[in-house]
């Protein structure tokens, strides 16, 4: 058995942190428990034997952490509007806030803030992603990705067409393949890294309409998957080195899939869909990476993100 957690946007239902069980045998999910209070807390991330959500209380926001049985350990409020991602690396926190235009760096145990990069009110920070000592951040609104060195100076950037809308992306483990998709323009871009040189390797259309979302590797990643909303669909790429072929796109199991995630061992793939208000859980082909009937299903209330055991962060 499986425990999870589920961020959730601020809504009437929509109250805080979930925590869910996940039987790995049949696919079964079970629950949710309201485990942590906190509005709008619509991302996760495991620092240590905590867990951390961004909260707004009244007209400030920031970060909380909070213990497994949802004991508040710690929080600091530093900004006005909640963040969308959040990411342990090494000794620091950081925080990608979509509205504000920023990434705050944090002591992962206190809360306090050690720097702050800030890319301007309109950038639209989504996401942060570690590539060997550089964190990149796409920047959906500036249609670029900016890649920052550890004295957080930025040190580059990957320009994009206008109305692309770079959004979330994914290295694989040994550091040489950056897959990333772009919500407005509906791709996935593929690009070889070494050190801070990401070179282009390949674009593909990731889906035909609505937006794109999340992106996830398979455990062998052999596989690529991509959820896209108002279609209401993830699609499922084969990767061979740099190519991505798409192979089919599936219905999600509700609207708007916000986040989803593999299991660890690769043979479930857990849907959060938004609007419809549930978590829904497909056996996966190891074969053909493909999922398979829906075999469970949870009232989730404004899911938006989700962490299941040996993930750093939830995606939004």
């Amino acid at each position: 058995m499986l425990t999870g957690y589920c961020g959730t946007y601020a809504s009437p239902n929509g109250r805080g942190v979930y925590r869910f069980d996940f039987d790995e045998r049949t696919g079964r999910l079970s629950g949710p428990e309201l485990v942590f209070r906190a509005r709008d807390a619509k991302c996760l991330c495991r620092t240590g034997g905590a867990l951390a959500a961004p909260v707004q209380e009244g007209e400030r926001a920031g970060i909380a952490l909070f213990a497994p049985d949802g004991r508040e350990l710690a929080k600091n409020l530093f900004e006005t509007k909640t963040g969308c991602y959040l990411l342990r690396e090494g000794n620091r926190l950081y925080s990608a806030n979509y509205h504000e235009g920023t990434v705050t760096v944090l002591d992962p145990e206190t809360l306090a803030v050690l720097g702050r990069v800030e890319a301007g009110p309109e950038a639209g920070c989504h996401q942060v992603i570690s590539s060997g000592g550089l964190f990149l951040v796409p920047c959906l609104e500036l249609d670029e990705v900016r890649l920052y060195d550890g004295a957080l100076e930025q040190v580059g950037k990957l320009s994009f067409p206008a109305g692309t809308g770079p959004r979330h992306g994914v290295m694989d483990r040994a550091g040489r393949r950056l897959f990333l998709v772009s919500e407005r323009s509906r791709q996935l871009f593929v690009f070889r890294a070494a050190g801070r040189d990401f070179v282009p390797a390949g674009t593909f259309p990731a889906a035909d309409s609505g937006e794109c979302a999340a992106v996830r590797l398979s455990r062998d990643e052999r596989f690529l998957y991509v959820s896209t909303r108002g279609a209401d669909v993830l699609t499922v790429f084969r990767l061979r080195d740099c190519a991505a072929e798409r192979v089919r796109e599936l219905p999600c199991g509700g609207r708007h899939p916000r986040d989803f995630d593999l299991t660890p061992d690769g043979r479930w793939l857990l849907c959060l869909n938004r609007d419809s208000d549930n978590l829904v859980s497909f056996p996966v082909d190891r074969e053909t990476g493909l999922p398979g009937a829906p075999a469970g299903e949870l009232k989730i209330p404004t899911g938006s993100g989700i962490l299941l055991p040996g993930d750093m962060e939830a995606t939004i």
